[in-house]
């Protein structure tokens, strides 16, 4: 009796299931060559392969497997935000390759880790301003049309402003640096 693999609700036979992944890794192109993977003979792997492409509950694996391969493959927006935040604050590494002299007249590359370029970082910053939400459509729509700096510079001015109070009661804003409330 042929051995049975359970993947989800779908069970194939070893050899069903040998074939769907040999098929699914060559990129659906040749039933023939994946039915050789799988281990079915020379002779009967043109035959054995389309027949199993034909069989509902190979081809429902096969269908389950591409469709769960293609929804893990792609980066979602919080999976690219995340990305976006670790590098703006540095904690992800860079690679680089540098050539080292081992002795005289030799040398080697090696990747060296480092951090991530200060260029880099702004540039996830920017992007990562391009998705957040801003109060209204109209900062919105002026703020796209900011540099990053102006961006930043704005945020900060949103803060509330520090109000110093005398023992009077009386209530001064502090001064801009060039002397102007």
């Amino acid at each position: 009796m042929a051995q049975k693999v359970q993947s989800g609700d779908i069970t194939l036979s070893l050899l069903q299931r040998r074939f769907a992944d040999a098929y699914i890794r060559i990129g659906n192109v040749s039933p023939q060559r994946a039915a050789i993977e799988a281990g079915y003979s020379v002779k009967s792997a043109k035959r054995e392969g389309e027949r199993l492409l034909e069989l509902s509950h190979v081809r429902e694996y096969i269908d389950a497997t591409l469709k769960s391969e293609a929804d893990n493959a792609v980066m979602n927006r919080w999976q690219a935000l995340r990305l976006l935040n670790d590098i703006a604050q540095g904690k992800v590494k860079d690679f680089q390759v540098v050539v080292v002299g081992t002795s005289v007249g030799h040398s080697e590359p090696r990747v060296v880790e480092k951090p991530v370029s200060i260029k880099d970082r702004k540039e996830a910053l920017e992007v990562m301003l391009k998705f957040s939400e801003f109060d209204g459509a109209q900062e919105q729509i002026e703020a796209s049309t900011l540099s990053t700096d102006d961006r930043l510079i704005r945020a900060l001015n949103r803060r509330p402003q520090p109000t110093l109070m005398v023992p009077d009661g009386t209530q001064y804003e502090e001064d801009d640096d060039d002397g102007k409330k």
